[in-house]
């Protein structure tokens, strides 16, 4: 995985650590979407329950929801391919560079905000398949106010 982050400068930061190069994809392929209130620079109870975006099985749960309420029941890409294609039309995804670059050409500000309202359906709790946290972090990015940045970093300190 290449080590890239975008220039964004805008008085608040986060970072974001991504576990590979879809994650780090996707995200970069929201940001040009504007469908946040402000650009956040990315890298990317407890204080990882505030800085942590999971999706359980894998990322591609939080991603498929661009195009229907889909349950992923394994993260093995040989097992997602099917429905992968069933809803984009990509053959045999494997998460290859093309692919996940003709993926990513299929995310549009229109079906940002269909994901949106479907991730909000999802379960919260990492435990159960199905379920992401990425909701929360949508309703972040979307506010004016950078305060919750703050708050988070008041978890960490403590």
């Amino acid at each position: 995985m290449m080590s890239k982050l975008p220039q964004i400068f805008t008085g608040s930061r986060i970072s974001i650590i991504c576990e590979g190069d879809e994650e780090y994809e996707y995200l970069e392929k929201l940001i040009p979407l504007d469908v946040w209130s402000k650009e956040y620079c990315f890298q990317l109870g407890n204080a990882a329950d505030q800085i942590v975006i999971y999706g359980n099985p894998c990322t591609m749960q939080i991603i498929i929801e661009h195009w229907d309420d889909v349950v992923l029941g394994s993260h093995k890409k040989n097992k997602n391919a099917p429905i992968i294609f069933d809803l984009t039309g990509i053959e045999g995804y494997k998460g290859r560079a093309d692919q996940r670059q003709a993926l990513f050409s299929r995310i549009t500000k229109e079906n940002y905000q269909e994901m949106r309202e479907r991730i909000k359906k999802l379960p919260s709790d990492d435990t159960i398949e199905g379920s992401t946290n990425f909701g929360r972090f949508i309703e972040y990015f979307t506010m004016d106010d950078s305060k919750w940045i703050q708050t988070i970093n008041n978890t960490l300190d403590g």
